[in-house]
């Protein structure tokens, strides 16, 4: 019987014989791949990567090995404020990943001690640029604290325990720093400028340059200094607010006296 279905007669037979062998052939090779490479490499016992991420190294070891699994701690660090020294930063291959038992995982940790960096010249900057390379650089955002300034929101200076630092100095990534603000008011409150003695146009400038205005202005006889402030009212120095009047006596010729005194106050 076998004879008779493997002879070769005629070409029709030649290619019978040639489907029967390519069958029989692609029926072992899936054999091989389906049922007995799956058994011989145990495809089905694969391991799910546990989760490490933010883990204690302390530990770490034993619970790697307790799911048939090594680890390789790599060269490269990093730095997250927020994790303990040594806490596993990154893994790879990364959580709920199907491999072998035996696998290594690739590790990086925490350092121990934060990086250096250096804080930017951010005077005069708005407050949200100042965020901005906060984020960038790595450190934390603190207390807000104002001063006087005309620029509500510009920034001053930067602190960490009240002590100022200033641009280009190195502070710890993760550093919490205040920032110092302008409150958008100005001064509202300052020493009033001296005009005694300088011409009265000189005094007007000087005082409309304080952010004061000019009150009363009297003329009084003296034989010399003339054309010169003698006197003014707040006097050098005192406590003025923005905008606030400064009276000024000025020494002219006993033709041009005015006799006329204005209040003396402080205009408060």
């Amino acid at each position: 019987m076998i004879k008779k279905l493997f002879k070769a007669e005629s070409w029709l037979d030649v290619i019978k014989h040639i489907i029967i062998a390519t069958l029989f052939f692609s029926f072992i090779l899936l054999i091989v791949f389906y049922v007995y490479l799956p058994i011989k490499t145990n495809k089905d016992d694969s391991i799910t990567v546990p989760e490490v991420v933010e883990m204690e190294f302390d530990g770490l070891h034993e619970f790697i090995t307790s799911k048939q699994l090594r680890y390789v701690v790599t060269q490269d660090s990093g730095y997250n404020s927020e994790l303990p020294p040594l806490a596993v930063l990154t893994q790879f291959p990364k959580a709920n990943s199907k491999v072998k038992e035996g696998r290594k995982l690739y590790l990086t940790l925490n350092a121990v001690n934060p990086p250096k960096v250096e804080l930017p010249d951010l005077v005069g900057k708005s407050l949200q640029t100042v965020q901005l390379k906060f984020n960038a650089i790595g450190v934390k955002k603190g207390k807000y604290k104002f001063t006087e300034g005309p620029y509500k929101n510009t920034f001053v200076a930067a602190e960490i325990d009240g002590k100022t630092i200033n641009a280009g100095e190195l502070i710890p990534k993760g550093s919490v720093i205040d920032i110092v603000l302008q409150n958008g008011k100005g001064k509202q409150y300052f020493n009033a400028p001296n005009v005694v003695g300088k011409d009265k146009e000189q005094a007007e400038y000087i005082i409309a340059g304080s952010s004061l205005n000019i009150g009363e202005i009297v003329y009084e006889k003296t034989d010399s200094l003339q054309g010169k402030v003698i006197k003014q009212i707040p006097n050098p120095g005192s406590r003025v607010r923005i905008g606030q009047l400064v009276n000024l006596w000025v020494a002219v010729k006993d033709s041009l006296a005015t006799g006329t005194s204005p209040l003396e106050t402080d205009n408060d």
